[in-house]
């Protein structure tokens, strides 16, 4: 299980779950695989929650490690695509969700759109895998200012993409800018 930004910004705890290797899991709202949680810090369902009285805030992911609130009611997720499950890989994925929003793991593939399923904003065709994000909200840099980091784990690379060409009502990425690369020692 992976937690990103516990008990931040909304005042609630998100905590992010992989499928356990069953991918179907992660479209059933009655287990805890596969989805992003949301609890207050006393470690209760929010009266709030898109499913009463269950801990479920986002469903159909594969495995997340990266997630951040882009205000108070939208969300950007990083999902790992498949590794080989139902033959297929890469699919690396990032998306703009709000409470209640089904990723589509299983069912989607690459930038799919179907009614029940939120479409991707960003598919990277190969593996990258997405190991983090989070919205820049520093002054060191103030051009990056409200932009979207997102650090890759296991290639050469990380990238960042501005949240400029993001329309967040619709969650599509218009564009993407890949600000810098930084070759990542093996040593």
């Amino acid at each position: 299980m992976n937690q990103e930004s516990p008990c931040l910004y909304t005042g609630e705890c998100q905590i992010g779950t992989g499928d356990a290797r069953e991918p179907q899991i992660s479209q059933d709202v009655d287990s805890l695989a596969g989805k992003i949680l949301r609890l207050t810090p006393e470690g209760k369902v929010p009266a709030d929650n898109p499913f009463p009285n269950n801990p479920v805030f986002i469903t159909g992911i594969r495995n997340t490690q990266g997630f951040d609130w882009y205000n108070p009611s939208t969300l950007f997720v990083t999902d790992h695509g498949p590794s080989g499950e139902l033959g297929r890989r890469g699919e690396d994925k990032v998306s703009v969700l709000q409470a209640g929003d089904n990723m589509g793991w299983p069912a989607v593939e690459n930038c799919e759109a179907e009614a029940e399923f939120v479409r991707p904003s960003l598919v990277w065709r190969e593996a990258a895998p997405p190991g983090g994000a989070a919205i820049y909200t520093g002054d060191a840099i103030p051009e990056w200012k409200g932009n979207l980091i997102i650090g890759v784990a296991e290639t050469k690379y990380e990238f960042k993409c501005r949240d400029v060409p993001w329309n967040v009502s619709t969650g599509v990425l218009t564009s993407s800018q890949i600000l810098f690369i930084l070759p990542i020692s093996n040593a």
